[in-house]
């Protein structure tokens, strides 16, 4: 099984289209948010086992055990649900902040980690704010509104789990960069396909399903709805940042994600 995570708006719908497009794969699903809320309780639970869970286990392994045979019940019942998929690829960008437990509960699983451009990641986050005003929505990049050291901070948190896990995750995590995929870098494309074990052909899987839709009519999902989920791989969007954001704007986002800019090679 595949799970695919990254920051919002970093391309973690193209990446899953891809990797659903390819034979023996599940079609491009709903993201699977039960799924990582199943991961973040467990997490949850860790932090306060001697608090409020050692009169429940008899230990921690014990609880572990728990967890994962839970996770392995929602994945069964996944399979079951597509019973041609030889491989599972779940999606869901906030994933991300789970990896390592997701990796030590279940050692069949890789991860699929999505970088872009800090700059383009946090131009995006504010359209999809607009929109969520304009909207009458009060989520939390609402809330954020044009504040680019709390942009960037919500962006550094996406990547924290794996920076701080390498050796749980060494050889069970693919960085696939946005621009190099978007831009069908047959280089790049041929690397995801060979982790994955799937033969990538670049053409992504078009999102027909009727959750798709109505995620679209939604008013807060709807704002991240993005035109190019339903275009090919030849129509990036890249380097647009500039046209959204003010030079003060950019200078704060480079100062803050200076670290992530030179583990990725953006500047």
């Amino acid at each position: 099984m595949l799970f695919v995570g990254g920051c919002m708006r970093s391309g973690t719908t193209l990446i899953q289209r891809l990797l659903c497009a390819a034979p023996g794969v599940n079609p491009a699903i709903a993201e699977c948010h039960y799924l990582t809320e199943l991961l973040a309780a467990h997490k949850q639970g860790e932090k306060r086992f001697d608090l409020f869970l050692a009169d429940y286990f008899a230990s921690r392994e014990a609880f572990d055990a728990f967890g994962r045979e839970t996770l392995r019940r929602f994945l069964h019942a996944l399979s079951a649900r597509y019973p041609k998929a030889r491989q599972l690829v779940l999606k869901n960008p906030e994933l991300a902040y789970h990896f390592s437990l997701a990796a030590r509960l279940l050692p069949e699983a890789r991860f699929v980690l999505v970088a872009r451009d800090p700059r383009d990641i946090i131009a995006s986050m504010v359209k999809v704010a607009g929109r969520q005003r304009a909207a009458g929505s009060v989520a939390p990049l609402v809330h954020v509104g044009r504040d680019m050291e709390k942009l960037s901070e919500l962006v550094l948190g996406y990547y924290a789990d794996s920076y701080a896990n390498p050796q749980l995750l060494q050889g069970r995590l693919h960085v696939a960069r946005y621009e190099s995929i978007a831009q069908g870098d047959p280089a790049a494309l041929q690397a995801l396909g060979r982790f994955a074990g799937l033969a990538l052909d670049g053409r992504p899987a078009a999102l027909t399903s009727e959750t798709w839709q109505r995620q679209r009519d939604d008013q807060q999902a709807g704002a991240f709805w993005s035109p190019g989920w339903q275009e090919p791989t030849s129509q990036p969007r890249i380097g647009g940042y500039a046209d959204e954001l003010s030079p003060a704007e950019i200078a704060v986002i480079e100062r803050q994600c200076a670290r992530f800019a030179r583990s990725f090679q953006y500047w």
